[in-house]
């Protein structure tokens, strides 16, 4: 199972990518069990934020805990307490009610220990990705506050180490954002390439930014003390490979649903000025006049018969040939001279540039 701990410092979220409260060291807290995950692993509700965690003794589900912050450093553990067997001594009875009082540890036992651990909110194929960028925020964090407690305002001079920082945030930004529109769009199946396409290099960018900001880091020996701690196995995110980055040309050039979802509150109506309209009549006309293009390389130019290299060249030898009627020819003229119009978005007549 893959599982990040979380250091005790960072916000636990009350959603994915909402701010809640900080626990602090020596904290308690009574916590809610609401499931049962895995044979260790609890899902409790604390009065900060909904989190898992894997617990050495068992926890009845419906049941309240109470949870003291325990230690400091990569892992934030809760110390598990049950109440003493021996009954309480009644609290005095005062004449004005008193307001909820704190939880504490009074006539109670540690039972065992949990751990927090940080997991995805949804399973699947897209459960790492969310386990990156939850990977990625801390270590961003880290290296903010080593460059803010070393560097302080001198930070703001160093003008390309606070951009990289940035770059980092944004990238972590639009990977959380893409992995929220696909939990809207209802996790279509058939999105699945773009969205690992978008999060693999949006991680490989967060990623090259991090090395660039630990590479140009002025003190040297915490850089090295932070590279150790970012990037323990080195650098392991890899850009998007051509095999995927085929997949989502397919998707987005060829008639689907998936390009339907992406150009939702895309502004297709047909008009001259409008490129993006004239992209899809384009695209459209493709797909329709794919088989036409086909017979005129198999049965033209592979055969011999077509020698012509531009595509009017070609349609006009075909049609000479009687590959093609007069009436695919004209499909094509069009077509040709739509896609033309497209590709030629920087030409400009030698008069306009004198």
């Amino acid at each position: 199972m893959d599982s990040i701990h979380l250091p005790n410092a960072i916000t636990l979220p009350t959603a994915f990518g909402a701010p809640g409260t900080p626990l602090q060291v020596g904290q308690v807290v009574q916590a809610l069990v609401l499931e049962l995950i895995e044979s260790d692993v609890f899902r409790l509700q604390l009065p900060q934020a909904t989190v898992d965690v894997r617990s050495d003794v068992p926890l009845a589900v419906g049941s309240t805990v109470t949870l003291a912050v325990k230690g400091a450093g990569a892992n934030a553990r809760l110390v598990v307490y049950a109440d003493d067997a021996r009954p309480a001594v009644p609290a005095p009875q005062t004449a004005q009610p008193a307001q909820a009082a704190a939880p504490t540890l009074s006539g109670k036992h540690p039972v065992g220990e949990a751990v927090i651990i940080a997991r995805a909110p949804v399973q699947g194929t897209t459960a790492r990705y969310y386990q990156h960028v939850i990977r990625f925020s801390a270590s961003f964090a880290f290296a903010v506050d080593v460059a803010m407690l070393t560097l302080g305002g001198y930070l703001k001079k160093k003008e390309n180490l606070s951009a990289r920082l940035g770059d980092v945030l944004s990238y972590m930004y639009l990977a959380s954002m893409v992995l929220k529109h696909h939990e809207n769009q209802g996790r279509q199946e058939e999105d699945l390439p773009i969205v690992e396409w978008a999060c693999r290099n949006l991680l490989y960018q967060a990623q090259e930014q991090l090395h660039g900001f630990l590479r140009n880091f002025p003190n040297r020996l915490l850089a090295a003390v932070m590279r150790t701690l970012i990037f323990p196995g080195g650098l392991v995110y890899s850009a998007p490979g051509d095999r995927l980055g085929r997949k989502v040309a397919a998707l987005v050039t060829a008639p689907s649903e998936a390009r339907l979802r992406l150009g939702q509150f895309v502004y297709r109506t047909a008009e001259p000025s409008n490129a993006l309209a004239h992209l899809q009549e384009a695209l459209l006309l493709a797909v329709e006049l794919e088989p036409l293009e086909k017979r005129i390389r198999v049965e033209g130019v592979k055969a011999g018969k077509v020698t012509a290299l531009d595509l009017p060249g070609r349609i006009q030898q075909a049609l000479a040939l009687g590959l093609i009627s007069e009436t695919e020819a004209a499909a094509l003229r069009d077509y040709d001279r739509k896609v033309m119009a497209l590709i030629h978005v920087d030409d400009f007549d030698t008069q306009a540039l004198g």
